[in-house]
């Protein structure tokens, strides 16, 4: 029995080398393990609700200010 396992690892062996000598096998990457979690934070999450709500509670400048400050521009004098 332990001659028949014998020419069984010596026909696989065979199989192996062809390929390994044709390209580099990759790195055993299957092995390594990387955990990597993203955890939210509930106190960024209300703390952009809270930004949320305060932009929209601000009340929205009526255009009219712009109207002095665009005369203005024609007199500036360029360089």
């Amino acid at each position: 029995e332990d001659e028949e396992q014998d020419e069984d690892d010596d026909e696989e062996e065979g199989e192996e080398h062809p390929a390994s000598a044709d390209s580099i096998p990759p790195p055993p990457a299957l092995h390594v393990t990387v955990k990597i979690s993203f955890r939210p934070q509930p106190s960024t999450l209300s703390f952009i609700k809270e930004d949320a709500e305060r932009f929209l509670a601000m009340p929205i400048p009526l255009p009219l200010p712009l109207t002095p400050l665009s005369s203005l521009l024609p007199q500036i004098p360029s360089p």
